[in-house]
């Protein structure tokens, strides 16, 4: 029998795209095959779909619609400029070049793309989507250019070549996920894609919903347990699961190891959860180890989810 590869997926969110946090993750320079599945900038997702919101509006002045896209569109990019400043000091041109299509890119979306008035609830959705998938775009890109400047060769690629949805354009489902990504690995030994974006299948760009990318790093996971022996790890800005919310509580039990029904359980009994039930529960009879480590302290365990 083939000896079964070890591949680790490394799911970044938001809040990890800090210039010190990132300088600081040593887990970048660290050998063997890697797959990151990112989300958006901390407060991204939430600048595009007040973007989405207010070119829809129906009974306010053009102007105004139009000078509000134009200030939240600065935003945009001022929070991928300053990102970019604190990773690169020398040599970002090719990061800003590529940085710079995407953001135009997403103003040709906006001006293009509206839906006329009163249009269908779909065309409304299917805008929705296609606007805000650059979040993770952009966060990739980033990421991306920044391994290679570091010296850590990666391949980039897009996860709607590779993530099939279903038809809604906002809230889809993953139906699954072509496992022909992991022929990349034959390029380098660490790739970048997006969490929280797919293709339906009809070919049409759509976005996974709350927490989204989670999913998307879990079914990534799945696709390559087929053949391989996987590691998926959530890195988030807490040490691991405790028995509640440790942002809100004080003195709570960290819980080192437990089962993914005994995850779902808690979750149940508590309210809280530090990654969504269903990018636990996809992960149930595969054989993944899951670990939720918090990506400010590399040292710590952590919590290792099992079946």
């Amino acid at each position: 029998m083939e000896n079964r590869k070890k591949i680790k997926v490394m799911k970044l969110g938001g809040a990890f795209f800090d210039s010190e946090i990132i300088k600081n993750f040593s887990i970048f320079e660290k050998k063997g095959k890697r797959l990151y599945v990112v989300s958006a900038l901390k407060g991204i997702t939430r600048i595009l779909d007040v973007i989405f919101m207010i070119s829809i509006q129906k009974d306010i002045d053009v102007d105004l619609i139009e000078d509000s896209i134009k200030n939240f569109l600065e935003r945009f990019k001022q929070k991928h400029l300053i990102l970019i400043d604190g990773l690169f000091k020398e040599e970002k041109e090719d990061i800003l070049r590529d940085f710079s299509i995407l953001f135009d890119e997403l103003k040709n979306v906006i001006q293009n793309n509206r839906p006329k008035i009163n249009a269908e609830k779909y065309l409304y959705d299917q805008y929705y989507s296609s606007i805000l998938k650059f979040g993770e775009l952009s966060s990739s890109k980033i990421l991306y250019h920044y391994l290679l400047s570091i010296g850590v060769k990666n391949t980039y690629f897009d996860a709607r070549d590779y993530v099939l949805t279903s038809s809604e354009y906002r809230e889809a489902k993953i139906i699954s996920i072509d496992p022909s990504f992991e022929n990349l690995f034959e390029e380098n030994q660490v790739l970048v894609t997006q969490g929280f974006i797919g293709k339906s299948i009809t070919g049409k760009d759509t976005v996974i919903g709350f927490d989204g990318s989670d999913k998307s790093a879990a079914q990534f996971a799945v696709a390559l347990s087929e053949k391989n022996e996987v590691e998926l790890t959530f890195f988030k800005d807490v040490p691991g699961v405790y028995k509640g919310n440790p942002k809100k509580e004080s003195n709570l039990e960290l819980f080192i190891s437990m089962t993914i029904s005994g995850y779902l359980l808690l979750v149940e009994e508590t309210g809280s959860f530090v990654v969504r039930p269903d990018s636990i529960s996809c992960l149930a009879n595969k054989n993944i180890l899951i670990k939720i480590c918090s990506y400010l302290d590399l040292e710590a365990p952590g919590t290792v989810i099992k079946d």
